[in-house]
């Protein structure tokens, strides 16, 4: 029997229509947003991810905690498999999932084999051929390999982020070290006070009012390997929107999809990214690097292990590539 686990519901049902294995698992967690806090067990670290993610995408805490159980108990009756594997595309989002899958086999499993299959093609807009093909390419996870990804895990989940920039680039592991360096800039810019891909998803506005829906579209065209959702992106809106500063504003309220009602709601959705926004005279001196978003109206976020805030700050300095902490560099 063969057992593969892959990034999300896309990449899973393909798995299960194509038949290409006994039991699929997707992993389900964006762990680019929200705590992912130093070393715990896997169950105290899923019932804490759980909360954030009711407090995100709202739902049911019961369902969502009983999801993440169900999953990890995977991973504790491996035995019953002749074949496990682990399908998974070059983007951040998917690549922080293998890291805490191999982080937990490097401590927990070590004599248990995997296969691993690297995709730097989006595995849900793969057609059934190119698809089918991916099983060809699958190998062995070496011990190495299971150090190297528990090495950069260590680095995530660490309470400051100094060894992040330190991840090395691994052959047999290629897309590992670039996501790393991708999460890294997206702490806020040292001189604008915004992440990177808001930035680049903001650029747009200042050639005038656009519908959110464009600036997402363009965020993700920025990027070598998109990686961030709808929802998140409406999260970050709703932010520059509603602060005591204001960078954006539209002729209406701004409002969240983050609650459940709205991320079930299709046409609320729809209505949300068709608004118009614009950049405030303050949101333009932020795009101009001459104001900075965080220093203004402070900051309250996760990036792994670190919890960004007025007394915890850092900045992401792209001029030196690295980070710098508690204060803006001129």
């Amino acid at each position: 029997m063969k057992l593969i686990y892959t990034n999300g519901d896309s990449a899973s049902s393909k798995i299960e229509e194509l038949q290409l294995a006994d039991k699929v698992v997707p992993w389900r967690d964006i762990l680019h947003e929200g705590p992912v806090e130093g070393h715990m067990p896997l169950a105290k670290r899923s019932e804490a991810r759980a909360k954030f993610i009711l407090e995100f995408d709202g739902g049911n805490l019961a369902d969502i905690h009983q999801s993440f159980k169900d999953r990890d108990k995977t991973l504790f009756y491996l035995n019953e498999y002749s074949r496990v594997e682990l399908w998974f595309e070059h983007d951040l989002y998917d690549q922080l999932q293998l890291l805490q899958i191999l982080d937990f086999a490097h401590h927990n499993l070590e004599q248990q084999d995997f296969f691993l299959v690297q995709s730097d093609h989006y595995l849900g807009e793969m057609d059934n051929d190119a698809f089918k093909a991916l099983k060809s390419i699958a190998k062995p996870v070496t011990k190495e390999m299971k150090a190297y990804a528990s090495k950069a895990w260590s680095a995530l989940t660490h309470k400051t982020p100094d060894n992040l920039i330190r991840v090395m680039d691994y052959p047999d592991m290629p897309f590992i070290a670039p996501a790393i360096r991708r999460l890294v800039m997206e702490y806020p810019d040292s001189q604008s006070g915004l992440p990177t891909s808001i930035f680049n998803a903001l650029t747009l506005l200042l050639n005038g009012p656009t519908e959110i829906g464009r600036l997402f579209h363009h965020m993700q065209n920025c990027e070598l390997a998109k990686f961030m959702g709808d929802l998140s992106f409406a999260r970050y809106m709703d932010e520059l929107g509603t602060c005591v500063t204001p960078v954006i504003a539209g002729d209406n309220v701004i409002y969240s999809t983050s609650k459940a009602t709205g991320r079930q709601n299709p046409d609320q959705i729809q209505t949300y990214f068709k608004q118009k926004i614009h950049l405030t005279d303050f949101g333009k001196k932020v795009m101009e690097k001459t104001a900075n978003h965080v220093t203004k109206n402070g900051i309250d976020r996760w990036i792994g292990g670190v919890h960004l805030t007025p007394e915890n700050l850092y900045f992401y300095d792209m001029r030196r590539a690295k980070i710098v902490q508690e204060s803006c560099v001129d």
